[in-house]
């Protein structure tokens, strides 16, 4: 790992144990809450990168077509 990669985990860390310092909740149930909340966000940016993706092969194949070139 790099350090980055390392210093970013800490800062995480950090911030779960400040949250629960705060609230008094549990870290380990904000912890439950974060992966809970980023699993439903991903979905969601997985569905927009492929309907992305999807939207610039049909541009390009439509570009393709109108040039005159022929579709494999």
């Amino acid at each position: 790992m790099t350090k980055s990669s390392v210093m970013t985990i800490l800062g995480r860390a950090h911030t779960i144990a400040r949250m629960s310092r705060e609230t008094g909740i549990p870290s380990d149930e904000l912890l439950g809450m974060v992966k809970e909340a980023k699993a439903r966000k991903f979905p969601n940016a997985c569905t927009r990168l492929l309907k992305g993706g999807l939207d610039l092969a049909q541009k390009f194949k439509v570009s393709l077509l109108s040039k005159g070139g022929a579709l494999t």
